[in-house]
């Protein structure tokens, strides 16, 4: 996503983060940004992001995130008695 007004005090992504929050709670949203701060960081858990991740991303940081997210989203699914399926879980994210 660009945005467009101020792009480095995370204002846009913590309100997008809202928004799909609000719009979807029982979807993990993780945070990506160039611009992370420990402040910023903090206030994107306490809105309900799943996880955070900086920039530059080490490739195996993120998928390992994307997996322990789509693990935890299958399992409460599951556990809610929604089927599964649409999303194949690695055993690396069972270990997680």
């Amino acid at each position: 996503m660009h945005y467009a007004r101020d792009t480095t005090s995370g204002a846009e992504g913590l309100a997008l983060l809202d928004m799909l929050r609000a719009q979807r709670p029982e979807v993990p949203v993780i945070v990506m940004t160039a611009w992370s701060t420990i402040d910023l960081a903090v206030e994107a858990m306490r809105r309900g992001a799943s996880d955070f991740i900086t920039k530059p991303w080490e490739n195996e940081r993120v998928l390992e995130v994307l997996s322990k997210q789509a693990f935890k989203h299958h399992s409460s699914r599951s556990r809610a008695g929604f089927s599964a399926g649409c999303c194949p879980v690695p055993d690396s994210a069972r270990r997680a």
